[in-house]
């Protein structure tokens, strides 16, 4: 029980280093949209690492609403499903675990796609994002070391 609470509060900590990292984007995908910032944002450190390149992109929005909006928004759901892990019984925290790891899955492969949509398409790369990935990686760890027994997907 010690470990499982363990990796939930990993989880909880990288879901909110997910929420605040995806606000920032979502924040500077508005400002470089309506023309708010003023110079170049203090993560472009080359040309290969432009973050409004890549928030300015037309891989940064869908249907009109930023990608990282949808992040933020999907790193809040994970938050709840924790929260339901961790206060639930033992029978019923077997959905939210389930949700949180299928949500993790769902995550990963956006986060290969803005990869190779970052890497062969736009050639640019935002540090912000590439962190994004990383976060989406330890949060699939800990989906799967808190799935519920006997779990098959």
């Amino acid at each position: 029980m010690k470990t499982k609470n363990r990796w939930i509060s990993i989880a909880f900590i990288f879901s909110l280093l997910g929420i605040a990292f995806s606000l920032y984007l979502t924040s500077h995908h508005y400002d470089l949209l309506y023309g708010l910032r003023e110079g170049k944002s203090f993560c472009n450190i080359s040309s290969t690492f432009d973050c409004d390149a890549v928030n300015a992109s037309s891989f940064s929005e869908i249907f009109g609403i930023p990608v990282a909006l949808l992040g933020a928004l999907s790193y809040l759901v994970k938050m709840l499903f924790l929260v339901g892990i961790r206060a639930f019984g033992e029978e019923e925290k077997a959905k939210p675990a389930r949700f949180f790891f299928y949500l993790s899955w769902g995550n990963i492969l956006a986060s290969i796609y803005m990869a190779f949509a970052s890497a062969f398409i736009l050639k640019n790369f935002c540090l912000f994002c590439v962190s994004l990935y990383a976060i989406n990686l330890v949060l699939l760890v800990c989906a799967y070391k808190l799935r519920p027994k006997n779990f098959k997907p």
